[in-house]
């Protein structure tokens, strides 16, 4: 379909297209990132808040804390506690009168209390103050001590939630006495908190968006919660989370009724208690449609803009390139007398050079073809005539072999027969690539004429890694070293000659070592030899292997010759990634 509409009309296409994807693409994601931000600075700001009204909390209870302290150590108190442990009956009056006083000192002074209450085992006048609703010196064995004793269990000092008969929750803060170091039963200071302490905490931090809650370490409210049924439906909906609240604070997105509420915390201080605030997440977001309304006009009076501007920029961009077109049909036709415009320095420019240089090639390659085509006739000859070669020597030993055969001449037979085979194997069927299985047949046969044509022994032996064989290598690479072995390791022809070929693998790369205990060679002349070969010492051969290894496998690859005490030790460095048929580029001609 595009192939058939104009490239002016496409350019527009393209960038009314990629201006509304753009609009798209860039535009919601600025919307979701800013939602996102709008989130998070929202909960971190009612996470700090919640921090700041928990360290208020912790004041408050501190000062609590001191006034238990105070109570404890008042020697009047004391004095009475210990009176009425010795006294019965009418006779504790006194006591009982002398605490209270005392008790109702300290209320007077803390705004923060709504009750102060010692309970204790040695009160036996409470059935004759219950009708004054007397509450200062209570008896252990009354109801509410009860409820008191089941909620702080074995606690000596800390912050407690009772529920009345209304459901309606009372803190304490409690601390036992020791007022006398044989009693196995201590008494408890309790001291009730009023509630507008909290109240008034809240106030001040009520929003018409939020609901606040005071929480103690088992995540009951102790004050706060201004919506009526919130707590319940959020309790019965999110038991899970309650259960697992970290102790650290967070917040945290979850369901109430079928709306999400964004519920903020903070940790518990040292008195077990935490501040809770829980926001509906539309009353963040009720200004954001509207910003999103305003981004999306915005970006499409942006795109009826940019469609003028694309229209001219198609103008323009095309109209070189008809010109462009108009003359290649030109050349097409074989009418190579071309003109371009001038004056363009970008691509537009660049693409004109490249025509004009195209055109000037073609000329050239129009005037050097029939040279190049004898050039080509001529190197296919050659190579014909250089694969022919080998073959018809080949041939030419075998009939030889044949020759010896009929004459009787068993040695001459193995002679020739060896040397067509080794000749046949360094065909290798016109390969420049083969296994090391194949090299090593033909080092085999190598060692093999060597043997029959010397008079002395020559012991070759291979320790090859036996998956090794299926590597590839490039052929001839290996008998210029065993050569050099044989003819100049022992060069008085009638020392034996002890040659060992071993070969392993080192993750993609292998190793094929050369090793013999001839008279060896010193070091600086071996490299010399890689550097640059010497035909008369035998090492052109060496220098020649040394030269294709890099040319295929790179110059990290290639000959070295290894420091020994004794003969000569040549290690070859071969990669396993050569692939069969690879020719470099060195090697094509």
């Amino acid at each position: 379909m595009l192939k058939k509409i104009r490239l002016q009309t496409q350019i527009g296409i393209f960038t009314v297209g990629l201006g509304f994807c753009l609009l798209l693409a860039f535009i919601f994601p600025i919307y979701s990132v800013f939602r996102d931000i709008v989130v998070q600075q929202v909960t971190e700001n009612s996470v700090m808040m919640l921090g700041q009204m928990n360290v208020l909390t912790s004041q408050i209870f501190s000062r609590l804390e001191n006034l238990t302290l105070l109570i404890t150590m008042d020697e009047r108190i004391r004095e009475a506690l210990d009176e009425l442990e010795r006294q019965k009956g009418e006779n504790q009056i006194g006591a009982i009168n002398q605490i209270t006083d005392q008790l109702l000192f300290y209320k007077g002074v803390w705004g923060e209390i709504s009750e102060i209450t010692i309970f204790t085992d040695d009160m036996e006048l409470e059935p004759y103050l219950v009708s004054w609703e007397y509450r200062y010196v209570r008896n252990k064995e009354s109801e509410e001590y009860k409820a008191i004793e089941e909620e702080i269990g074995s606690r000596n000092v800390g912050v407690a939630v009772l529920e009345d008969e209304r459901h309606q929750s009372r803190v304490i803060y409690f601390r036992r006495l020791t007022i006398f170091p044989d009693d196995e039963e201590q008494d408890i200071l309790c001291i009730t908190i009023a509630p507008h302490t909290f109240e008034a905490l809240f106030d001040q931090r009520y929003s018409r968006d939020s609901s606040y809650y005071m929480m103690d370490d088992r995540m009951r409210i102790i004050a706060g919660g201004r919506e009526e049924g919130l707590w319940q439906d959020f309790q019965r909906e999110n038991q899970k989370f309650l259960s697992e609240v970290p102790d650290g604070h967070g917040s945290e997105i979850l369901p109430v009724k079928g709306e999400n509420y964004i519920v903020s915390y903070s940790e518990c201080n040292s008195y077990g208690i935490r501040m809770m605030e829980m926001r509906t997440c539309s009353s963040l977001m009720q200004e954001l449609p509207e910003l999103l309304l305003k981004m999306i006009l915005i970006g499409i009076l942006l795109l009826g803009l940019a469609i003028p501007l694309a229209v001219w920029f198609s103008r323009c961009f095309v109209r070189p390139l008809l010109h462009l077109c108009t003359e290649m049909e030109k050349v097409g036709e074989g009418n190579f007398e071309v003109t371009v415009e001038q004056g363009y320095t970008n691509e537009i420019g660049q693409m004109n050079e490249h025509f004009l240089w195209m055109i000037q090639r073609i000329k050239e390659l129009i005037r050097n073809t029939e040279k190049i085509s004898q050039q080509k006739n001529l190197a296919e000859f050659e190579a014909l005539q250089q694969q022919i070669n080998p073959h018809f020597l080949y041939n030419v030993l075998d009939c030889m072999n044949w020759m010896a055969i009929r004459a009787g001449q068993e040695n001459i037979s193995k002679v020739l027969a060896q040397l067509g085979s080794f000749f046949r194997l360094s065909l290798s069927k016109g390969k420049s690539v083969i296994t090391l299985r194949e090299e090593m047949a033909r080092l085999q046969n190598y060692v093999a004429l060597q043997k029959l044509c010397s008079t002395r022994q020559i012991h070759y032996s291979e320790e090859i890694e036996e998956d090794l064989y299926d590597a590839r290598i490039i052929r001839l690479i290996l008998q210029p070293f065993v050569e050099n072995a044989i003819l100049h390791g022992y060069p008085g022809g009638t020392e034996d000659c002890e040659i060992t070929v071993s070969g392993w693998s080192e993750g993609n790369d292998f190793y094929v070592q050369i090793s013999d205990e001839g008279i060896g060679v010193e070091a600086e002349e071996m490299e010399s030899y890689l550097k640059q070969g010497d035909s008369r010492k035998g090492s052109y051969g060496i220098y020649n292997v040394d030269r294709r290894i890099k040319l295929y496998y790179g110059e990290n690859y290639g000959v070295h010759y290894l420091p020994v005490r004794k003969g000569t030790t040549v290690l070859i460095h071969l990669s396993k990634s050569l692939e069969a048929g690879y020719v470099p580029y060195d090697d094509r001609g």
